[in-house]
């Protein structure tokens, strides 16, 4: 003769294996998904790092685009004109007595 309650399908025994099943499945799941979380919070960290890098660049950048835009804007005065005539073209103003190193 059976035990009581051994194969009742209301009974705690007869629902232990099936129990045992979705816990050890839970628990892999849950594993998987804190395994899965730690590799994006890595990824995370390099990404946060990399935007760092890349914002840094971008100021870089910029500070040289305003550098250029300022010589640019030099370059087209009569001052930086006239230093160009002298330096490059060896020109001279006319009331100026030009010295010339004897060879």
């Amino acid at each position: 003769m059976e035990k009581a309650g051994s194969r009742n399908p209301g009974s705690y025994r007869y629902h232990k294996g099936g129990m045992a099943v979705i816990f050890v499945t839970v628990l892999a799941i849950l594993a998987a998904m804190w395994f899965q979380s730690r590799k994006l919070h890595s990824l995370i960290s390099v990404y946060r790092a990399r935007e760092a890098s890349f914002n840094d660049q971008i100021r870089e950048e910029e500070n040289r685009r305003d550098q250029i835009e300022q010589l640019r804007e030099y370059m087209q005065t009569e001052e930086y004109m006239e230093q160009a005539a002298r330096e490059r073209l060896g020109m001279v103003k006319e009331n100026e007595i030009v010295f010339e190193e004897s060879r």
